[in-house]
């Protein structure tokens, strides 16, 4: 059976155990799985009111409070290491049940930031970064993206290679946003004909049109796409990850 969408922090579940916090054995091997494709990369940035702070030196200064839904979270990670290894100074307010409540909050003003994936912000809120209403003072990715080209990334920011590279390392899953999967043991000749389905709907003037009309990025990551960046995942040095790990295991502590 094929997999919807499985969450993007399965990639670092057997090295950083964000679904399984309590340290349990992870009771799965991906370079088992076949991976077919993700329809989106999904770029995080940081957006936030431009009466709060417009760049990262405010953010340093400042006390702005983030939105979001739980320390588990990536609204809530991503800002959580940029206190950690940036050097900012945020605050964050959680329990929020999804996108359009962090949205009211920070129109009421009892919350002036979010982190979120920017193509969706930019679909949502596009009135909100037309007018200036909200700034982005800093990017997630491990690269600049297009879309984003003057913003710089958190890896820019961060003040020693040790900080880098646990920054890089964690922008990997935006990657493969919503990636599709077969279980084991799928014979090989049927993944091959999922994935080739896959990349031709990718390509197909239909599907484009229709995502760009209702204001969906087209920016696919192929299944051998994926299994490269699941490679460097797995070859990321032992130290990386273990500073990332302790990092994120005091998340809202």
């Amino acid at each position: 059976m094929l997999s919807r969408s499985p969450n993007n922090s399965l990639f670092f579940e057997p090295q950083l155990k964000l679904l399984s916090k309590e340290g349990g054995n992870v009771a799965f091997d991906l370079s088992k799985f076949s991976w077919i494709g993700s329809p989106l990369q999904e770029p995080q940035a940081l957006f936030v009111l431009s009466s709060a702070a417009r760049t990262i030196d405010d953010l340093r200064t400042k006390k702005v409070i983030v939105a979001s839904t739980g320390v588990s979270a990536d609204n809530y990670l991503m800002s959580y290491l940029l206190n950690q290894l940036v050097g900012t100074k945020m605050d964050f307010v959680t329990g929020y049940q999804g996108q359009g409540d962090i949205f009211m909050a920070m129109e009421r003003g009892e919350a002036q930031a979010n982190s979120a994936g920017f193509s969706n912000f930019f679909v949502s809120k596009a009135d909100w970064v037309r007018s200036g209403f909200v700034v982005t003072p800093v990017q997630f990715g491990d690269a600049r993206t297009s879309d984003l080209p003057d913003t710089p990334t958190a890896v820019e920011l961060a003040p020693d290679e040790p900080s880098r590279a646990a920054l890089t390392y964690f922008a990997q899953k935006f990657k493969a946003a919503r990636p599709l999967m077969l279980p084991p043991d799928v014979p090989a000749d049927r993944a091959a004909a999922l994935r080739a389905a896959f990349d031709a709907t990718m390509r197909d003037p239909a599907y484009i049109a229709e995502a760009r009309r209702i204001g969906l990025d087209v920016n696919p990551l192929s299944g051998a796409e994926i299994e490269r960046v699941l490679a460097g995942i797995f070859a990321t040095p032992e130290p990386v990850v273990t500073r990332l790990r302790e990092l994120i295991a005091r998340a809202g502590k």
